[in-house]
């Protein structure tokens, strides 16, 4: 069985909802790189975008969703599917 995967960016959406894409994608950077300690200018940043806090959670809920899915896959070195071959990962210094 074959499955055409497509990633999407922003460029797909619709001008007006840009604006909202990118406040997401940027509070879901940073609460990666600083492991959940936003800042509330950029908690602010992205209700002004129109988001609610509830989204604030949701993104929350994505982060550690996606989390705890990694760290699963890794320790059970769950192969990875052929149609992500081309993306695939490794950390320095291992496969």
């Amino acid at each position: 069985m074959t499955t055409d995967f497509r990633v999407y960016d922003e460029s797909d959406a619709p001008e007006a909802a840009r604006p909202m894409l990118e406040a997401a994608r940027r509070l879901t950077q940073a609460m990666v790189a600083r492991r959940g300690w936003v800042d509330d200018d950029e908690i602010e940043a992205f209700l002004a975008a129109g988001y609610t806090r509830r989204n604030v959670l949701d993104i929350v809920l994505g982060v550690g969703m996606k989390t705890l899915s990694n760290y699963t896959n890794h320790i059970a070195h769950t192969p990875l599917d052929p149609a992500w071959q081309e993306q695939e990962w490794t950390r320095e210094g291992t496969a």
